[in-house]
């Protein structure tokens, strides 16, 4: 599935300020596209209003009508906390992207101001990216070390780089370190000719991954599983739907060499990937379970 509001939307919400979003009570948008804002209750400056299937969020002059189904509402004292599953068909609509942003982009601009600090686009673009990683923690600190490089450390006590094409380019070159004394990234993404290098530094190796778009990327369960892995990130649902892909591969693989010379190099490549992923899993799932795994995937397609 395409992420419902596309990459733009999410530097849209963010680019024009770098305090840490937690200090206005704004996370994500994460791997799964969900956001979350924290809301004073009752609301004074961003006001959700019932409205039978639909909660209407409305500030100043601006007013977007979301289904409930797509938002979920969680009360605390004081305040509440609003989850917004963009990944959902109804944010596909370019009206309703477009108007869930400006609401967002709206209450962002208006508690930067109540908070009366300046604004620092280094950091709000690395933040912007750390969201799309998963990573809810903000930058900590950054530093210029050349005129479009920077470096820093985020507040979970990771480093990163990154290198910029131009000033207005979200980046060029990204690196996450897993602590100040790590020599070697856990995660490289590089852009190149309009594609993405990712490379994933993980117990069990190193693996890369190319895509076309950020948002290829953020959607594809191979880069999910790997980053969890790299992230230490416990939410199993990443190293299943790796396991899903991984059966679809058996499923559809010429397990038979005959009839396949046509297809021969075709056929190289699957194996090389159902490899591929096999090794990738044995980040969490023991080698003999993967192997069982295989034996019985070849047991029922071979001869098919």
């Amino acid at each position: 599935m395409d992420r419902a509001l596309k990459f733009e939307h999410f530097v849209k919400l963010n680019e024009s300020s770098s305090i840490s979003k937690k200090e206005i009570g704004v996370i994500g948008p994460d791997l799964n596209g969900e956001i979350k804002i924290r809301i004073q209750n009752p609301g004074v400056t961003l006001k959700r209003i019932d409205d039978g299937e639909n909660f209407v969020f409305q500030i100043g002059e601006k007013s977007c009508s979301i289904p409930k189904k797509y938002v979920g509402v969680s009360t605390q004292p004081g305040y509440d906390i609003i989850s917004f599953d963009t990944n959902m068909n109804w944010f596909k609509s370019g009206e309703n992207g477009n108007k869930f942003a400006d609401i967002v982009d709206e209450y962002i601009s208006s508690q930067y101001g109540n908070l009366g600090k300046k604004m620092n686009h280094i950091e709000e673009d690395v933040n912007v990216i750390l969201d799309l990683l998963g990573i809810e923690d903000d930058v900590k600190s950054c530093n210029q070390n050349s005129p479009l490089g920077f470096d820093g450390v985020i507040s979970n006590g990771m480093e990163f780089e990154i290198v910029k094409e131009n000033d207005s380019d979200l980046f060029k070159k990204m690196f996450i370190y897993k602590d100040l004394d790590s020599i070697h990234p856990l995660i490289s993404i590089k852009r190149n000719r309009g594609r993405y290098n990712c490379f994933y530094r993980t117990p069990k190796g190193n693996f890369e991954c190319k895509h076309d778009s950020i948002d290829e990327m953020l959607n594809n369960p191979v880069d999910k599983y790997l980053l969890s892995i790299c992230l230490e990130d416990t939410d199993d649902s990443k190293q299943r739907n790796l396991v899903d892909h991984l059966m679809k591969l058996f499923k559809y693989h010429s397990w038979s060499d005959k009839g396949v010379n046509s297809n021969t190099h075709k056929n190289m490549e699957e194996k090389a990937e159902i490899k591929r992923i096999m090794s990738m899993l044995k980040n969490s799932i023991p080698e003999p379970h993967i192997d069982e795994m295989y034996t019985d995937a070849r047991s029922k397609f071979l001869g098919k």
